[in-house]
């Protein structure tokens, strides 16, 4: 499986926890039709064979729709993918993979699940990153196959701080404490309590954090939301986990972009979109929840106290609006009313999103920045229902969206196959939007009433920019990067008339989804032609869109277009490097640290980040020597660390 935009829109919208009820029936009848028949197309192509185009990915987003579409959980499709989870697991280390595996048992609902969930919550606390961000890959600091074994056993010969003795409740036959037993997987209820096959592992993963750190950095925004749901549901089977949303707090609340209030795909190398804006949300959401009251100290740090991990969450005082928790240690400088004005400058650049494509002026259809109009549709939805939100934007998001999805069905209930991943996909997104799931009830409950921010304008004011919204002039006088060589002076006729139609602005989004997806390379020479003439925020649009045709490309392709004379090719080739989850790239990245264009640089930094969780480097705006030094350090671990 490749890293690339598939795999991100297949899973990346995942955000939910279970333990709760499908959705009521929608009061609409053609829109419970709608969804009775999507789940029954997601039952007939899962009534085989479990899985998808990703695995336990698709698979686990299937089964999720087709629980919420009112399928049985002992019906055979899902408990096919029921069996693929629970027999590969144990192998799988995606971040993807492990959050889904978590969300997908514990919305099925069986209590002997609850062992596994909480290893692989274990497993999900220690994969994140140094910088609260989430990479692909969630390797285990401790071994999985060790997780039976007793915590003496996992720290001999580096035992940890001597805790009080507790008296232990008694434990039945299963394994779980008697308190456990009563309300094996209530709503809303964590025990704070690990299953006795689970206490080593737990102890050694925790141990292993506090001793060395977080290990690797540099993730994406992506991953990161999935991982941050899949932690809140391990939270609620006990799995403690409250400094682990400290550093996901800080990590949304430094990295919000100050010019549209949304977030991107890969920090500061990527242009905000939709859909990574809603997780976004999502992370600040959890962060106003994150296991203290309002009123609360700072947390105690690792260490600190008997038990600095397993404060479960609270709810904030009764009243309206957002309660965010005490100061983060890690952020002390944002206050309360600076969390509550990124949610709402967030949720303005979302509703200015729902807006545009109303009035027309973004058909839906069209480029919609990361993923497609399935992924888009369900990154609002998730956000609409965890806040308790009817209307972003002052409108009603449910009712737009279902304007979009019901005429395109098809006649076996299905929906037409996205931009990313197979017809399962796009069928789970369109059920799990138009059921209205809101698998994170005890989440919205501890918020409080969310007010919609209103209406915004649909330009840039002073506050804000939304992203993807009414055509802007472009900027002709942009131009290339000093240092880098000017491409030939002759420009194809048919790679000038498409440049050209995008600068144009005319119809912009529909021009753009067609030069980032129809087969040749005149739309790839196009797409470079066109960028540098752009306005800073189509600009980033594009570029995103040429990294994303990128993936399809080769390996032996992209190393050719790492060292072309477009600086612009170059930035996106290293970004496809990364997104292809091809390791073979990293001497080819590690030669573009140097390269003499800044934003090349970056984005082989970036892309070096992504796929071994190291940075050396260099800063943004680095000199020559700097970069030379980075390009040293990086061949330098790559030959004695990189290639085992």
């Amino acid at each position: 499986m490749t890293r690339s935009r598939a795999v991100i829109s297949v899973l990346g919208l995942v955000l939910f926890a279970a333990n709760c009820v499908a959705a009521d029936a929608p009061a609409d009848p053609r829109v419970a039709a709608a969804i009775a028949r999507g789940a029954a197309a997601l039952q007939r192509l899962n009534g085989q064979a479990a899985g998808g185009d990703h695995g336990i990915g698709s698979a686990g987003l299937s089964g999720l729709a087709m629980l919420e579409g009112a399928i049985k959980p002992d019906d055979t499709a899902v408990q096919n993918i029921a069996k693929l989870v629970r027999t590969t697991w144990t192998t799988d280390t995606k971040t993807y993979n492990v959050s889904l595996a978590i969300l997908f048992l514990d919305r099925l609902g069986d209590p002997a699940d609850i062992p596994t969930i909480q290893l692989l919550g274990t497993r999900l606390y220690g994969g994140m990153g140094r910088d609260g961000a989430y990479s692909y890959e969630c390797a285990d600091l401790v071994p999985i196959d060790q997780a039976g074994k007793s915590y003496a056993e996992l720290t001999a010969g580096n035992p940890p701080k001597a805790e009080p003795a507790k008296p232990e409740p008694k434990k039945p036959d299963n394994g779980f404490p008697t308190a456990v037993n009563k309300k094996p997987n209530a709503p809303g209820v964590n025990p704070g309590k690990l299953h006795a096959s689970v206490v080593g592992y737990n102890s050694a993963v925790r141990l292993a954090v506090q001793s060395n750190g977080r290990q690797g950095g540099g993730g994406d925004n992506s991953n990161t939301q999935f991982g941050l749901i899949g932690l809140w549901v391990a939270a609620r089977h006990g799995v403690p986990v409250d400094d682990a949303f400290l550093l996901l707090e800080a990590h949304f609340l430094t990295t919000q972009n100050a010019t549209d209030a949304g977030w991107g795909y890969a920090g500061a190398v990527s242009h905000s979109t939709t859909a990574m804006t809603c997780a976004g949300l999502l992370g600040l959401a959890i962060g106003t929840t994150r296991g203290q009251p309002a009123e609360a100290a700072p947390a105690a740090p690792p260490g600190d106290s008997d038990d600095p991990f397993n404060r479960t969450p609270k709810a904030p005082k009764a009243g309206s609006g957002v309660k965010p928790v005490g100061v983060n240690p890690l952020t002390p400088h944002i206050s309360a009313a600076m969390r509550k004005a990124a949610i709402d400058n967030a949720l303005k650049s979302v509703g200015a999103v729902i807006q545009s494509a109303q009035a027309g002026q973004m058909p839906l259809k069209q480029f919609v920045g990361l993923g497609d109009e399935y992924y888009t549709l369900w990154s609002i939805e998730r956000v609409g229902m965890a806040y308790g939100l009817d209307t972003i934007g002052g409108i009603d998001w449910h009712q737009w969206g279902t304007g979009y999805l019901l005429p395109i069905q098809a006649e076996d209930g299905s929906w037409p196959q996205g931009s990313h991943g197979g017809p399962e996909v796009s069928t789970s997104f369109a059920v799990l939007f138009l059921s209205k799931s809101n698998f994170v009830k005890d989440l919205t409950r501890m918020m409080g009433k969310v007010k919609d921010p209103g209406k915004a304008e649909l330009r840039a004011g002073r506050d804000f920019k939304p992203p993807l919204v009414a055509p802007q002039a472009s900027n002709p006088g942009a131009g290339s990067e000093p240092g880098v060589r000017p491409s030939d002076p002759v420009v194809p006729a048919g790679v000038a008339a498409l440049a050209d139609a995008l600068v144009s602005g005319v119809d912009f989004p529909v021009k753009l989804q067609e030069v980032r997806d129809t087969k040749g390379t005149e739309y790839t020479a196009a797409l470079v032609k066109a960028i540098p003439r752009l306005n800073d925020e189509r600009r980033g649009l594009a570029r995103d869109a040429l990294a994303e045709r990128l993936t399809r490309m080769t390996a032996k392709s992209l190393r050719t277009m790492l060292a072309d004379p477009e600086s612009e090719l170059r930035r996106a080739a290293a970004l496809a490097c990364a997104m292809k989850d091809d390791k073979t790239h990293v001497p080819d990245l590690i030669d573009r640290v140097s390269d003499p264009a800044d934003l090349v640089v970056q984005a082989a930094r970036a892309g070096l980040k992504s796929l071994t969780g190291q940075d050396f480097g260099p800063p943004v705006g680095s000199d020559e020597d700097a970069r030379k030094k980075a390009a040293s350090a990086w061949n330098k671990w790559y030959l004695t660390d990189g290639k085992k």
